[in-house]
Parts: structure tokens; sequence; C-alpha cells
């Protein structure tokens, strides 16, 4: 049974950063977390997402998740 998360449009990405074996699809994850501004209700779980995937064995996905921690910080 694969994992569901909530149906915030976001956890999607959340949901490919954690859950996807294809480094590809991490890192795209990672990177769509960087675009825009997260509302409110869900930037505490993008946060955690980013900083977990920063130990992620593929340096791509650690790459974009750095490069959206930066995004998101100077918003």
């Amino acid at each position: 049974m694969a994992h569901q998360l909530p149906k915030h449009p976001i956890y999607q990405s959340i949901d490919h950063l954690f859950f996807h074996r294809n480094p590809e699809t991490r890192q795209q994850g990672a990177a769509r977390l960087g675009e825009g501004a997260p509302p409110l209700s869900v930037e505490r779980e993008v946060l955690e997402a980013l900083t977990t995937a920063l130990d992620d064995p593929c340096i791509a996905v650690k790459e974009a998740a750095l490069q959206s921690l930066v995004r998101l910080s100077i918003r």
C-alpha cells in the first residue's frame, strides 16, 4: 500500500522527495518545494522535507534541496 499524505498540492512534491527511488524524481520534488512561498499551514513540513533531503545519497537531490532552502530564506 502506498504512503498517503494530505491532499494539499505541495504534499505531492514532498511525496516525490521522500518516497521515490528515482533520484531525478526526488530532485524535481526538492526543486518544486522552493518554487513560490509555501502557505503557512505547510511551511513547517516543507522546511523539514528540505532539511531531511540534505542527507539524500544523491548529490543532485542535496543541491536541489539546498537551492530551495536558499530561495525560501530570501522571501
